[in-house]
């Protein structure tokens, strides 16, 4: 059986033949300088264990295995590889497409976002209550996994939901507020609530990451949203249209990133040496 096309959109990247000009946009340049630090030998590297008296090492006390610096550094470390991932992939395939970047950086805004969101609370409670609903949302997420796959927890091994329950009494023990540690967690609210902590306007980081998702799940809106018409060819019963997709979306992306992983940076280092 022959396919036949009845009509849509082949869509190219602006500089697809110059990857110069794509390393050239100022945030994603700035971007790439600013994670470098964090890239060891085959590793993301972590960040350093936080000074015995200072406010992180505090906010640990009461959590006791409810590790402050497990979630930090997972999510810290899951947005620099991401940007490492799209770094290599332009310097060393010389590879570039619509999609694949906004993919990349949306996972790293949202890594960063979350970093920041966990670090910036203004009160040792508040802190205690975001990093305890971080953990309380993993355990769910992990029971939907349990439960999709049909695994069988066999004493005394615990499920998700069971590691889940004891967080939130944990919170209750701690006089948190266990109905916020047990909420869901969505990230668009993360992004907004971290960007708006920096001082900036979370709704338009919301926005530029609303792009990229659509971008990474090759939705059509954002090709036609962000982009120039360059060719239509008709073809039966249509046409295809060739579009040039514009790389500053995309460096608004990095512009978010890189926000976020300064501030990460120097949150960081405010809490965890003081």
């Amino acid at each position: 059986m022959e396919l036949k096309p009845s009509g849509g959109f082949s869509s190219n990247r602006a500089h697809s033949l110059d990857m110069q000009t794509l390393l050239d946009c100022p945030h994603l340049k700035l971007l790439f300088e600013h994670s470098d630090p964090f890239i060891g030998h085959n590793r993301v590297l972590p960040l350093p264990a936080p000074q015995e008296r200072s406010s992180l090492a505090t906010d640990q006390v009461a959590l006791k295995n409810y590790w402050i610096m497990s979630l930090i550094n997972r999510s810290f470390g899951a947005g620099i590889a991401h940007v490492y991932t799209l770094r290599r992939t332009i310097l060393e395939l010389n590879f570039i497409d619509t999609y694949a970047p906004y993919s990349l950086l949306r996972s790293s805004l949202e890594s960063f976002a979350q970093t920041v969101w966990l670090l910036s609370g203004s009160t040792r409670e508040e802190r205690r209550t975001r990093i305890l609903q971080a953990w309380a949302s993993d355990y769910k997420e992990r029971q939907n996994y349990e439960t999709a796959v049909g695994h069988v927890v066999v004493p005394p091994a615990k499920s998700g939901s069971d590691r889940r329950d004891e967080v939130i009494a944990h919170a209750k023990s701690l006089g948190l507020p266990a109905d916020r540690v047990g909420n869901e967690l969505y990230i668009s609210k993360t992004i907004r609530q971290a960007v708006d902590f920096m001082g900036h306007s979370g709704d338009q980081a919301v926005a530029a990451w609303r792009m990229a998702s659509a971008f990474a799940h090759g939705k059509l809106w954002p090709t036609l949203r962000s982009s120039e018409v360059t060719s239509a060819t008709p073809i039966q019963d249509g046409a295809w249209i060739g579009v040039v997709i514009d790389d500053t979306n995309l460096d608004e992306v990095a512009m978010w990133c890189d926000r976020l992983l300064e501030h990460t940076i120097m949150l960081f280092n405010a809490r965890a040496q003081r």
